[in-house]
C-alpha cells in the first residue's frame, strides 16, 4: 500500500470519528424532541434487551414525540451522520483496494462537504428544539421513564409499541381510506428498498462504473494514450488511406545530424558517461541538455550491455518521474526491431528506446511533450502523437 493510499484512508478514518462525534451530539436533540433525556433511553434500552430494541426505541420514541416533523428531521440528520461513520470508510477502501482512486478522491469531497452540511444544518435545528424545550425538562409535564411492565403474555415488542386502533362506527370511506394507506406504505417501503438495493450495486460495481472518470474535468472522457499492438506502424494493414512514414535507420550519426537541424549542439564524451554509469560499457554517445529537452543516446559495445543497460534505464526513469499510479501513463511495447518505454505524468514525459545495440533516452517537460511525441513519431517509435 502506498504513502497516498495510507494518507486517504487516515482521512476517512478521521471523517468517520467526527461523524461519530456529531452522531451522538445530534441524538441528545433527537430525544428531546421526544421530550425524553439520554438518562431515559439508557434505561429504555437496559429494560428491552433484545435484536430489535433499536426499532422498539424508535417506535417509543416517536409514540412521545409531540411534533412529529421535528423529530423525522434529527432522524434524517442523524442517520446521514451513521453512514459516514462505517459504511461510507468501508466503501473508500474497496474504492482504493481496487485501484479506483478517481472515485476516491471525488468521494473525499462528497464527505467533506456532507459532514459539513450535517454538522451545520443538524445543530442549528437541535438548538431550536434545545430552545423550545428548555422550560419543559424543569417543569411538573416532565417525568423520568422510571420503566414499565410489559405483560407476559406480550411475546412480540411490535404489539406493545404498534399504533393503538381506534374502533369508530363502520363506514364505506374507511375501506377507501385504508387501502389508501396501504398502497402508499407499500410505495415507500418498495422505494426504500430499491434504493437501498441500488446503493450497494453501486459500491459493488464503482470500480467499472467510475473507472474512465477524470477527476480533473470531472467528466468519463478516458484520458488519452498510446496505444500500442504487435501490428506496428501499420505493417501488413490500411490506415484510412494514409501510408505510414518508412522507418529511417536510427544510429547515432542520424541522431545527431537530427538534432543539429532541430536546432541543438549533441555533446558527449564516452569517458564521462562511463563514469556515470560504471557497470556498462559504451562505445559511443550524445548527449543534449537542454532547460526543457533532454536527449541521450548510447551506442553500446554488443545487444546484451544495450539490454541490461534498457533495464536499468526504465527503473531509473519510473523512480525519478512516476508521480501518481492512478494518473501516470505508462506503456511499454517489443517486438522484433525494437522496444519501447514511455511515461507520461502530470509534470514530464519520457522515454527510453531499445534498438538492436542502441538505446535513445528523451525527457521533457509537459509543455513540450507532443514534440517530443512527434520526434519519436518522426524516428518510427511512435504510432501516434
Amino acid at each position: 500500500m502506498t504513502t497516498e493510499q495510507i494518507m486517504i484512508l487516515a482521512y476517512f478514518i478521521v471523517f468517520a470519528v467526527i461523524n461519530l462525534v456529531i452522531y451522538f451530539k445530534l441524538a441528545k436533540y433527537w430525544y428531546m424532541s421526544a421530550g425524553v433525556t439520554k438518562e431515559d433511553v439508557a434505561v429504555f434500552m437496559h429494560e428491552h434487551i433484545t435484536d430489535r430494541r433499536y426499532r422498539y426505541l424508535i417506535r417509543w420514541l416517536r409514540k412521545r414525540a409531540k411534533d412529529k416533523r421535528k423529530f423525522n428531521t434529527m432522524l434524517l440528520f442523524l442517520a446521514a451522520a451513521g453512514f459516514f461513520v462505517l459504511p461510507a470508510p468501508s466503501f473508500a477502501f474497496f474504492m482504493v483496494w481496487t485501484g479506483n482512486m478517481g472515485a476516491v478522491k471525488i468521494f473525499m469531497i462528497i464527505e467533506a462537504l456532507c459532514t459539513a452540511l450535517i454538522a451545520s444544518l443538524g445543530f442549528s435545528y437541535g438548538k431550536k428544539i434545545e430552545a423550545e424545550t428548555e422550560t419543559y425538562y424543569n417543569s411538573a409535564q416532565y417525568k423520568p421513564y422510571e420503566g414499565e411492565d410489559v405483560p407476559e403474555e406480550i411475546e412480540d415488542l411490535d404489539e406493545l409499541y404498534d399504533e393503538p386502533e381506534e374502533k369508530n362506527v363502520y363506514s364505506p370511506l374507511e375501506d377507501e381510506e385504508i387501502e389508501r394507506i396501504e398502497r402508499k406504505k407499500f410505495i415507500i417501503g418498495y422505494t426504500q428498498k430499491l434504493g437501498i438495493a441500488a446503493l450497494m450495486l453501486f459500491f459493488l460495481f464503482s470500480p467499472i462504473i467510475l473507472k474512465d472518470f477524470n477527476f480533473k474535468t470531472f467528466s468519463f472522457d478516458p484520458p488519452a494514450t498510446v496505444e500500442t499492438d504487435q501490428n506496428h506502424y501499420g505493417y501488413g494493414e490500411e490506415d484510412d488511406g494514409f501510408e505510414d512514414p518508412s522507418k529511417p535507420d536510427v544510429n547515432i550519426t542520424y541522431i545527431r545530424e537530427l538534432l543539429i537541424k532541430e536546432g541543438y549542439s549533441p555533446e558527449g564524451e564516452v569517458d564521462q558517461v562511463s563514469e556515470k554509469y560504471p557497470d556498462f560499457l559504451f562505445e559511443d554517445c550524445l548527449v543534449v541538455d537542454d532547460l526543457e529537452m533532454h536527449f541521450e543516446y548510447f551506442k553500446m559495445v554488443n545487444s546484451e550491455q544495450a539490454e541490461t543497460f534498457m533495464v536499468r534505464l526504465k527503473s531509473d526513469i519510473s523512480a525519478q518521474y512516476a508521480s501518481d499510479p492512478s494518473k501516470d501513463i505508462v506503456t511499454e511495447e517489443h517486438n522484433s526491431d525494437f522496444s519501447i518505454y514511455t511515461l507520461e505524468t502530470d509534470a514530464y514525459y519520457a522515454a527510453a528506446v531499445l534498438e538492436d545495440d542502441g538505446i535513445l533516452y528523451v525527457r521533457c517537460d509537459k509543455v513540450s511533450t507532443t514534440w517530443m511525441k512527434v520526434f519519436l513519431y518522426d524516428l518510427g517509435y511512435l504510432e501516434t502523437f
